[in-house]
């Protein structure tokens, strides 16, 4: 932002930076991981066998990340040559917004990755489900509240952000589908992870293929006649298809037994938690006049903490968690 704002005030520029600090990232990482690793005997040479051993495993990651990638920008794709540039403004600025969902998955999925693989390494199946379950709850803890404040608060939300009440009226909508499905897609982030730790990636794959192939359908169906909201609502029907029918599949195959408990447990229970503590504010919003941003981003704040900390307690891993850390204090 300070580049494109006192620097270079291009589009450009925009695009430059995040590839200088990629590669720069890269060269940080590559330089600490060498530090880190022994000494070696002899020099370092390309291994055919070492590809060729994981050759099949890394052309189904490569193939259910392009899928991934496709499926997240089809809507704007086709949104750009059906509705206005306003329009589609409109979809982009609730999209940047929902995108908050996935972004708090993300930290919790690589930091729980490296035990879920080598657990399922030495067959330590009550560690594997424990890490999975763990996980699990702990990003609907994480994820369901800010859904719902984006959900029920859209409007209030963006228009604290851009100090706009008409573009946050045009946004909230849009916001409120894509945080939902957004939402629906993060719950499944462990199993994917799951799958991947134990290599198997044909069902994300194929999971992904249909994905595509139905949101390429939903979306010519959708769009003509609802524009962004119906580019939003096929993102929430594919989500959903995808949390329904993909969920058995993988407790079918891996963590056996253990569907039931994902579902009640891991999502259910933190979900209703959540939906109680923010529910509350709903209340306390439509029954006392609030103005003012400040007044409102409290609201805001206040929704946030209580569907939070309600979800925590309601989430039995995250809950001896954070049990755990109070006795190490």
């Amino acid at each position: 932002a300070l580049l494109v704002a006192f620097v270079r005030p291009t589009t450009e520029a925009f695009f430059q930076w995040p590839l200088l600090a990629s590669v720069l990232t890269l060269v940080v990482l590559g330089w600490r991981l060498y530090a880190v690793l022994p000494a070696a005997t002899r020099p370092a040479q390309f291994s055919m066998p070492a590809l060729t051993g994981i050759g099949r495993f890394a052309l189904g990651m490569l193939g259910i990340n392009i899928l991934a990638v496709m499926l997240l920008q089809l809507d704007k794709l086709l949104l750009s040559r059906l509705i206005s540039l306003e329009a589609l403004g409109h979809y982009l600025l609730a999209a940047a917004v929902a995108a908050v969902i996935n972004a708090l998955t993300t930290p919790v999925t690589q930091a729980l990755s490296p035990s879920l693989v080598a657990a399922v390494t030495t067959g330590d199946t009550a560690r594997q489900a424990q890490l999975y379950h763990g996980g699990a709850q702990l990003i609907s803890v994480l994820v369901a509240p800010v859904a719902m404040m984006m959900i029920f608060f859209g409007e209030d939300a963006v228009g604290i952000w851009t100090g706009d009440g008409a573009l946050a009226i045009k946004v909230a909508p849009l916001l409120a589908l894509l945080a939902l499905g957004t939402f629906l897609n993060g719950l499944m982030h462990m199993s994917y992870f799951a799958m991947s730790a134990n290599g198997w990636t044909r069902l994300s794959l194929g999971s992904n293929i249909l994905a595509v192939v139905v949101m390429v359908v939903l979306l010519l169906l959708l769009v003509p006649e609802w524009g962004g909201r119906g580019a939003a609502t096929a993102w929430v029907l594919v989500n959903l298809g995808v949390l329904l029918f993909q969920a058995p599949l993988v407790h079918r195959r891996i963590l056996k037994g253990e569907l039931a408990g994902w579902y009640l447990r891991d999502v259910a229970a933190p979900l209703l938690a959540a939906a109680l503590g923010v529910g509350a504010v709903v209340w306390l919003r439509q029954s006392v006049v609030i103005n003012g941003r400040p007044a409102v981003a409290g609201v805001l704040a206040l929704g946030w903490l209580s569907g939070t900390l309600l979800a925590a307690l309601a989430a039995g891993e995250v809950r001896r968690m954070l049990a755990k850390l109070v006795r190490r204090r």
